[in-house]
């Protein structure tokens, strides 16, 4: 088994850190650095992942919880950002989902105020109200 001195034991903990702190992973140091292309390990030989996701055409990441789909993102975007003529974003899809629902309980209360939105914008579904549509 390898063995770590202490300060990449500590800068393992401050990477690990960091990952905790956001639904996204920033692989920073506790002095700013940038880890990702230190610490990055391509899941296939060859960078062959990085490679495909650097290809123009659209790519989904899909596998499960802490497989490493947003480490892999963040590697490729890292990269991309080096490109003068390319922009890159992030959008979690998780956040917007959920920012979206609309909270049942709110929409009953709306449905009780005369006038506070037309029956017609709301789907309303056997027991819950669905997501709001605008006219």
């Amino acid at each position: 088994m390898a063995e770590f001195t202490t300060e990449e034991l500590d800068r393992f903990a401050e990477a690990i850190q960091s990952l905790k702190l956001y639904r996204r992973a920033e692989l920073e140091s506790a002095q700013g650095e940038d880890l990702i292309e230190k610490l990055y390990v391509d899941p296939l030989p060859h960078d062959h992942v990085h490679k495909l996701l650097r290809r123009t055409n659209t790519t989904f990441l899909i596998g499960r919880k802490g497989t490493g789909k947003s480490t892999v993102f963040l590697r490729a975007q890292k990269s991309l950002l080096n490109d003068k003529d390319v922009v890159s974003t992030y959008v979690d899809i998780k956040t917007v989902f959920e920012s979206s629902q609309v909270d049942p309980a709110s929409v009953a209360a709306l449905m009780k105020v005369e006038g506070a939105l037309p029956e017609e914008a709301l789907m309303i579904g056997s027991h819950t109200a669905g997501p709001m549509t605008c006219p």
